[in-house]
């Protein structure tokens, strides 16, 4: 990593990122309407508040180059209210306001305690909730590494609380009325947390490359950092405010990039070469003695190849709706293939659900869109376009076929740990129909998808197409019958909302009573938007 040029460029675009914090109040304001069941008619008294601003923060990483398109059509920042009590000690409801109140007042207070039940909140049941099928074994370390690095890296630990007491707001707004004190504190640490993490991954962001630090305390200061980016795109996805989220991914991208040296690397396999490098350079493991069937590796270690799967598949997406080509795209081939001795660098099942080949195809299938964008003036641009659809097409294909033909013991995953005498341990998420079980029915979605996303590229828009109408009704049909349990749907919200869009008229009624299915609905927000935009599409092909 550099240090004097490259610092100054991350601090000149973290000034770009949050003006008066208006990304935060953006996405909690579409929170709190999507959690609104029992609108109440305007208050005077409470529309005749005074507002105050909330003092700015900046943070990271704008992306290369301009976008004024976006910037034009960002929302105009919401001054958040002050929430008081009445004469008799109540606080208003929040619900029926566009904002909560977030604004602490002066006789209310976040108090302390509350930062070690968020972070159990956190640890206990949104993260498992959000990584579903991550199911690390007890003798690989289990989720330990999750504690230290939330206590250890700067800006985690704010993000966390942060997450934590937004869904935990919701949780509690789904569960009862009343509660507004415990409502008004949750929203109040939110932002309190926020921009204590801005100020914090700012820091960070200054120390990287200076001389004095060695290589094992610039890599650890590194993966920190791209792990606190990755949480606050995840943050960012859980509320719905996408405004950010391009900056955020190249903010990670770069972070990457630099942790594993690869901005001149352009042969995929040399990516995994770095990444190993890397791993090594990150141990050793903290218990005394190796095992013989299992592996203990370091917190850091296990954080950077959890952050950098999650990475991965963020880009991939990302690039399917910017029109560009993945920020990642030549380090796919080294980071998701197989490596030596069977692993891994990336390994977006055991964290996703979702098998390598699927996202590395769909990949290729960006790739080549925004290929198709820049050369549709080529006399051999369609020849080309139809010789590389096709390959894509027959991989996944293949891959699908292997897929289908496994029987259903298989789809367990299984361990290189030979232990069994630790079933006394085992959870529900572990039994035969529960997401460990559910991941090769998560990638069929998904390469299903895929399908239709490749007919699009390279053929047009044309929901009537035959290949198109078969891919769409095996979606259906695996979200139908055999993913379980149902809230499992926002792992796969983009095979979702692709599908969805190309759905015939007749399938339309299965999509929409999908959300229905998914309370509370503040904790399912990107399948709510996913709808959304389906219901805008729908309504122009009528």
């Amino acid at each position: 990593m550099d240090s004097g040029p490259y610092q100054e460029a991350m601090v000149e675009r973290l000034k770009s990122e949050v003006k008066e914090k208006a990304t935060v109040r953006r996405t909690l304001g579409y929170i709190l309407e999507a959690e609104s069941t029992n609108n109440q008619p305007p208050d005077p008294e409470r529309d005749g508040q005074s507002t105050d601003p909330v003092a700015s923060r900046e943070y990271i990483v704008s992306h290369h180059g301009s976008n004024p398109s976006s910037d034009q059509n960002q929302p105009e920042p919401y001054e958040p209210r002050a929430a008081t009590p009445d004469a008799g000690g109540r606080y208003p409801d929040t619900r029926s306001n566009p904002l909560p109140a977030v604004q602490l007042a002066k006789d209310r207070k976040v108090f302390p305690g509350c930062d070690l039940g968020f972070k159990s909140f956190y640890l206990d049941y949104f993260f498992p909730f959000m990584f579903p099928f991550y199911q690390p074994h007890m003798l690989e370390g289990g989720r330990n590494w999750l504690f230290e690095f939330v206590d250890k890296a700067d800006g985690m630990q704010q993000t966390t609380i942060a997450l934590s007491s937004y869904l935990f707001s919701v949780v509690l707004d789904a569960s009862e009325d009343g509660h507004g004190i415990c409502k008004n504190i949750g929203w109040d640490k939110l932002l309190q947390e926020m921009e204590d993490s801005f100020a914090r991954l700012s820091a960070n962001i200054l120390l990287l490359g200076q001389p004095a630090n060695d290589v094992s305390t610039e890599l650890a200061l590194g993966i920190r950092t791209l792990g606190t980016i990755v949480q606050l795109q995840r943050f960012e996805i859980a509320t719905l405010g996408f405004a950010n989220c391009r900056k955020h991914l190249d903010a990670a991208v770069h972070c990457l990039k630099q942790i594993m040296g690869v901005d001149t690397v352009s042969a995929g396999h040399e990516a995994m070469n770095r990444f190993f490098t890397v791993m090594d350079l990150l141990g050793p493991s903290p218990w005394p003695r190796d095992y013989r069937k299992f592996q203990i590796v370091s917190p850091d270690q296990v954080g950077f190849r959890f952050f950098t799967s999650v990475l991965v598949a963020d880009d991939i997406i990302a690039s399917t709706a910017l029109g560009e080509e993945p920020r990642l795209y030549d380090q796919h081939a080294g980071l998701m293939s197989e490596g030596i001795e069977g692993e891994w660098c990336v390994d977006l099942e055991v964290i996703l659900g979702c098998q390598n080949w699927a996202m590395l195809e769909i990949g290729k299938i960006s790739a080549l869109a925004a290929w198709k964008k820049k050369s549709n003036a080529r006399d051999d641009a369609h020849s080309e376009l139809a010789n590389r659809g096709d390959a894509i097409k027959a991989s996944l294909q293949a891959s699908l076929e292997r897929l289908n033909s496994q029987s259903r013991a298989s789809k367990v995953r299984t361990t290189s740990i030979g232990v069994q005498n630790l079933k006394i341990f085992q959870t529900w998420q572990q039994s035969p129909i529960t997401p460990a079980a559910q991941s090769q029915i998560v990638t069929r979605i998904w390469a299903h998808s895929a399908l239709i996303y490749l007919s699009i590229t390279t053929n047009g828009w044309n929901p009537d197409d035959v290949e198109i109408r078969k891919n769409v009704a095996h979606v259906i049909e695996l979200l139908d019958s055999e993913l379980s349990p149902p809230a499992l749907l926002r792992t796969v919200a983009w095979p979702f909302f692709v599908a969805g869009c190309l759905a015939q008229p007749s399938q339309v009624p299965f999509f929409r009573r999908q959300e229905g299915h998914l309370q509370p609905s503040g904790m399912f927000v990107t399948v709510r938007k996913a709808i959304e935009m389906m219901e805008v599409i729908w309504q122009k092909r009528a």
